[in-house]
């Protein structure tokens, strides 16, 4: 391991192993790091060829950012289908569409005993892993601003966030692995909270992200430039929408301050690039479908008009290339 230069509570919690974080992206790169920087016994899980030239065996990491320190440390790495031992506890951070993909790749790493921890965007990320083994499902919904600078550079942007843990559904050991997990993450020197409904935390933070991710996306802006932008409106409009559905379908919501939830998370961030700009930034495949995509469909089910998704989903769409766009501020 590399020389830290911001060092850890010294109280801090190792979580039983063995523990994988699946993707090597923004956020889970950072979760790896921080884990191993903590001495969790974690592996990092790249899909088939996804090893860069000589990281056989390990991915280095930096990471720096006013609200977590500066550091640097190496997490073992091996391709997801690599023979190697079960996992206790799985972190999926992958994108939306590669879910699929991934939930019959991890077929021989897990079991019955097998907690799997969903951090991503999207709607029922969980859906893919039905039947596969395990249904201890918990989300670790994050509001921290993750910025993947180049391959093995992450910045934590913004003042600070915060995890909600919570688990998916009601099975024997769902509080006291949400609580494990929750105390484990503090004692990284992150900000970590429990809640009971897994499903309405995912709603909580798809609200916001129907309207920040898409619209920051697309006018090329950093987080904290969208209150005062033309675009606000279009992303309050989309994340009200958003609320709507989910009230009607049965989550108690109607208490949500959209406009002020916006603003609020804008300036906890202000100096990230929100995911959606990075991947169009980079070319790759955005998660508007998995976001706005996925309202509108339940917005149709349920006679809820969702025009601002629609349009949002549709732009977005419209610009997503192969090759990088670099979106900048006009």
């Amino acid at each position: 391991m590399m020389n830290s230069i911001h060092p850890l509570p010294t109280d801090s919690l190792v979580l039983e192993g063995p523990v994988g974080v699946v993707g090597a992206g923004s956020v889970g790169g950072w979760l790896a790091a921080k884990m191993q920087q903590a001495g969790w016994p974690v592996t990092l899980l790249r899909k088939p060829g996804g090893l860069e030239s000589g990281e056989e065996t390990t991915k280095k990491i930096h990471v720096n950012g006013e609200a977590t320190g500066d550091f640097s440390t190496e997490v073992p790495c091996i391709e997801i289908d690599q023979d190697g031992p079960v996992f206790r506890w799985l972190f999926i951070t992958v994108k939306a569409g590669d879910l699929q993909a991934v939930a019959k790749q991890i077929q021989g790493r897990i079991d019955a005993k097998t907690t799997l921890v969903f951090p991503g965007n999207g709607l029922d990320l969980w859906s893919h892993f039905e039947g596969c083994g395990t249904d201890r499902f918990l989300i670790a919904a994050t509001t921290y601003g993750l910025y993947r600078e180049n391959p093995g550079e992450i910045s934590v942007r913004g003042a600070g966030g915060e995890i909600t843990v919570a688990p998916v559904g009601r099975f024997d050991e769902g509080p006291f692995l949400t609580k494990q997990l929750t105390d484990a993450i503090t004692s990284l020197g992150l900000t970590a909270v429990t809640a009971d409904d897994g499903p309405e935390v995912v709603w909580k933070k798809s609200i916001l992200s129907a309207g920040l991710n898409p619209v920051c996306a697309l006018l090329g802006i950093e987080n904290g430039q969208l209150p005062g932008s033309t675009g606000f409106l279009l992303a309050n409009a989309a994340s009200e929408e958003a609320r709507s559905v989910a009230i009607a379908e049965g989550f108690d919501l109607p208490h949500v301050k959209v406009d002020r939830a916006l603003v609020e998370l804008c300036e906890k961030t202000a100096t990230n690039r929100c995911s959606m700009l990075q991947d169009l930034d980079s070319g790759m495949g955005t998660e508007v479908d998995a976001i706005n995509g996925a309202i509108v469909r339940r917005g149709q089910e349920l006679k809820i008009p969702t025009p601002a998704n629609r349009l949002l989903l549709e732009l977005v769409s419209g610009l997503t290339t192969k090759t990088p766009l670099k979106m900048t501020a006009n």
